[in-house]
């Protein structure tokens, strides 16, 4: 028998190609068989059962670093120590999964039909092919078109600070919230004759339109806070722990600019870690008060790269099995006991970037956590995850 591991393309989850090709005729079948029963019998490891015994699981919490040196052993010592891992999730629902016997065969889960699963998860069936497109074309538009980062000099960023108070000056009768709390920080601040002779420029509503829109998607403090803003450079802002990203993200909403200046990709790892340690718990708690944290996880997903290597996949797997964990629990449970008005908190909020750049929101009330499943799942190749009606033990 020829043997096509040279030839076969390398299996996103495991990092390597397979030894054989299950097509070629000269395979055994018993062996193919015996494969199947393997996959089948790994599938239903975690099934979900919703009549439910309830057991808990012990949690390993795996470093996102393991292919570099840990650089900052403080970091991940502090946000380790946030989590409290006795608290209740879908480990409560998760059941043992069941051998190969006459008697349970009759009711194995990949027996079931795409008809006997919950409302919410027939919707993600339905609904999975237009949602990786609206994220596919959110983001070549993000990618393409957002602002990111001007080279002003000291002058004209002066200058251009002087001009946004003229016009908070002008419409001071209408503003409201953020445009009167940068009235009162920029109402010392002028330019001398110099620069304003030499610069006779007036001030639009092209410029003026994105530009309030976002300083009033940010927590502007100072002047300084809206210097970085019109320059798109974050670099100063970054935060070092987890304290702080907490802050930071709850406190502004994700922009282009931040993620060309200010995270990097170890960055994008570094979220998803305390994604999946806290802030996801939280934000599918109470969804109505941590919008900006599904931003957040949505910007994420389009910065990060699609060229990962078999640890990096086998991590993002990881994140993806917690969503999947909090899915079930928090949506398809809720559903599942009629509890509509609950689900339709977790629709997907878009940040003022997006809006300005006339990105509409999704179809069917997407949830941010159902678009990362299916990310990863039809981007990344861990398309098992998805697979309801192998996953979920109707009981």
């Amino acid at each position: 028998m020829e043997n096509k591991k040279s030839s076969a393309s390398v299996d996103p989850t495991f990092g390597q190609a397979p030894v054989f090709a299950l097509n070629d005729e000269d395979v055994n079948p018993l062996a193919i068989q015996y494969l199947k029963d393997v996959r089948r019998e790994a599938l239903t490891t975690n099934a979900t059962n919703y009549k439910g015994v309830s057991q808990r699981s012990s949690k390993f919490l795996a470093d996102i670093y393991d292919d570099e040196p840990n650089s900052n052993p403080k970091l991940n010592s502090e946000s380790q120590d946030i989590v409290n891992l006795g608290e209740r999730s879908v480990d409560d629902l998760v059941t043992d999964a069941t051998f190969n016997t006459p008697d349970t065969m009759r009711n194995y889960p990949t027996e079931q039909t795409s008809s006997e699963l919950p409302t919410r998860l027939k919707k993600f069936n339905e609904n999975s092919g237009q949602w990786l497109a609206w994220f596919k074309k959110s983001k070549t538009k993000i990618l393409d078109s957002a602002f990111t980062t001007q080279g002003y000099d000291d002058d004209i960023l002066n200058l251009l600070l002087f001009y946004l108070k003229q016009h908070l000056n002008e419409s001071k009768d209408r503003n409201t919230g953020i445009e009167t709390h940068l009235h009162n920080l920029l109402k010392d601040h002028n330019v001398s004759d110099e620069i304003l002779s030499s610069n006779s420029w007036t001030i639009d509503e092209t410029w003026i339109t994105p530009t309030l829109s976002r300083l009033r998607s940010m927590r502007i403090r100072d002047i300084d806070d809206i210097k970085a803003c019109l320059l798109g450079d974050y670099r100063s802002k970054k935060p070092r722990n987890y304290d702080q990203w907490t802050r930071f993200i709850r406190e502004n909403e994700p922009n282009s600019s931040m993620f060309t200046t200010m995270v990097t990709q170890d960055d994008i790892w570094i979220i998803f870690k305390f994604m999946k340690q806290n802030w996801l718990k939280v934000m599918m708690k109470t969804p109505e008060n941590f919008a900006r944290t599904g931003m957040w996880l949505l910007y994420s997903m389009f910065y990060l790269s699609e060229d990962l290597n078999s640890t990096q996949i086998s991590t993002l797997r990881d994140f993806a099995k917690k969503c999947q964990r909090l899915y079930l629990d928090k949506l398809v449970l809720h559903s599942q006991a009629g509890e509509g008005d609950q689900i339709s908190l977790h629709e997907i909020k878009l940040p003022s970037e997006m809006i300005v750049l006339g990105i509409l929101p999704p179809i069917s009330g997407l949830a941010v956590i159902e678009l990362v499943m299916v990310v990863i799942s039809q981007i990344f190749g861990q398309k098992d995850l998805v697979a309801w009606t192998a996953i979920v033990q109707m009981g």
